[in-house]
């Protein structure tokens, strides 16, 4: 209990507060808490509607707005394909990956959890409930870290310490999905939070439901300012190709064709490492020949995001 020992002061006074120091404390720390916690209307009812997964559906015409990347001038306009206010990487996580400074792109993950000062984390994926995926579970939600993630709508969310967060990543690695991160502003948009430069996302992405490779509708050249491949990450084929086209229905921004009976990959390729880890005859590789790739991702992220 909290004990002031000021009795002979009151009685000095003949005064007697209305509450002890204790309720006192009690009362502040209960609002303090309900104020972090607490909805207004709109996220309420935006909590109701992620929680459903087929209420979602009327809301799928946003993601026309991902075409107007096509469009010069006008991409711009729309904050989610804007390169100023958006900064990606796909941190492919594949077992047999190379990296020159033996540093994989999963620790990068867990660096930038740990230099997070806010942990907070999505109950479900509204990605696969959206599209009712079959292929990967919809109970690894998308991890948020920084100020503004205490402000996410806190019906579908849920605060984490630091090793909670470090083991909801392994948990989604050892899934099979695929880590994204960095400031993403349709984030914003979704969650119905203003855009201060405070919310870092790290999404767990299946190439067959995540809404972001909506992406591959805008050209290579201008999406390598929103989603930057890790800069010295190489994909190459070799003879093993057989030309199957697995690797075709894995890639989710359509950067790879068969010619001559063998994969090539184009400008659209996002060097999430996808390819290489479905191919069934062990015909691609992925190296990262830069020494000093992870630091370069985390200062970009930083540029943008304060977490």
């Amino acid at each position: 209990s909290i004990h002031a020992g000021n009795e002979k002061l009151k009685k000095a006074v003949m005064w007697r507060p209305s509450y002890s120091s204790k309720t006192a404390f009690m009362t502040y720390a209960d609002k303090l808490i309900r104020g972090r916690t607490q909805d207004n209307l709109l996220q309420a009812i935006l909590s109701w509607i992620i929680k459903s997964g087929k209420r979602l559906k009327p809301f799928l015409p946003v993601l026309t707005t991902f075409h107007l990347g096509k469009i010069p001038g006008v991409r711009r306009l729309v904050p989610w394909l804007n390169p100023d206010t958006n900064s990606i990487n796909y941190l492919p996580v594949n077992e047999r990956i190379e990296v020159q400074n033996n540093i994989l792109p999963a620790q990068v993950v867990h660096d930038l959890i740990e230099s997070a000062s806010e942990h907070v984390i999505m109950d479900k994926c509204g990605c696969r409930m959206l599209r009712n995926c079959s292929r990967y579970t919809h109970d690894v939600g998308c991890l948020f870290m920084g100020e503004t993630a205490l402000k996410l709508p806190h019906g579908v969310c849920h605060p984490v310490t630091k090793a909670e967060a470090h083991a909801h990543a392994d948990r989604a690695i050892s899934l099979g999905l695929l880590p994204m991160t960095g400031k993403v502003r349709i984030d914003n948009f979704i969650y119905m939070t203003p855009d201060r430069g405070k919310l870092l996302s790290l999404c767990f992405c299946c190439d067959c439901c995540c809404i972001l490779t909506s992406y591959k509708h805008v050209p290579g050249k201008y999406l390598d300012g929103i989603i930057q491949p890790i800069e010295g990450l190489i994909v190459e084929v070799s003879d093993k190709c057989t030309g199957c086209g697995t690797c075709l229905e894995t890639c989710a921004f359509n950067a790879i064709s068969i010619i001559n009976g063998r994969a090539v990959h184009n400008s659209q390729c996002r060097g999430c490492g996808r390819c290489e880890r479905f191919c069934p005859s062990n015909a691609v590789s992925i190296s990262i020949r830069n020494a000093h790739y992870d630091e370069q991702v985390k200062q970009r992220i930083r540029s943008l995001v304060e977490f």
